[in-house]
């Protein structure tokens, strides 16, 4: 009874210990973040320690599966980039063209990300517009990062 009664203040340390492990193990589960597509980021909305809430997004990922165009079309002309209609992209590495359909643009208008803003009007306000390749038989034209050109703006006399 004696060596029952002196392990007794040892097994409440492995109990305390182990109930502190489980917390511990919770807490870093909470820190996890699952992207529910594998894909590349292309964008970060919140800054390394930023606190956000759950519904919050963290990052922008386009899908491997399905490659997408996101164009940056001035105010004045976003009107005619309507969900359903359909343009001539040039891809400037394949020197090829696709035909692409507009299928959205994002909520509010914003500048042109740094990668691009060379080729828009300094701090422009821009529309995104997501157009989606009208491929063949199954064929992905497209990459992430493919370099494209839009005909059409161009011969509107945008840069």
């Amino acid at each position: 009874d004696d060596e029952v009664a002196s392990l007794k203040p040892t097994r409440a340390k492995i109990e305390l210990l182990k109930a502190e492990l489980d917390r511990v193990c919770d807490q870093i589960q909470e820190g996890e973040i699952h992207a529910p597509v594998t894909g590349v980021v292309v964008r970060r909305h919140a800054a390394v320690g930023q606190q956000i809430s759950k519904l919050q997004p963290i990052f922008e990922i386009v899908d491997d599966a399905s490659t997408r165009i996101e164009l940056y079309v001035p105010q004045k002309s976003a009107r005619e980039f309507h969900a359903g209609r359909k343009f001539n992209v040039n891809l400037e590495s394949a020197q090829e063209s696709v035909a692409c359909e507009v299928i959205g643009s994002r909520e509010c208008f914003e500048p042109a990300p740094q990668s691009i803003e060379r080729f828009y009007s300094s701090r422009a306000s821009m529309l995104p517009v997501i157009l989606k390749p009208q491929t063949q038989d199954g064929a992905e034209p497209l990459r992430v990062g493919t370099v494209t050109r839009l005909s059409l703006l161009q011969a509107a006399g945008w840069q």
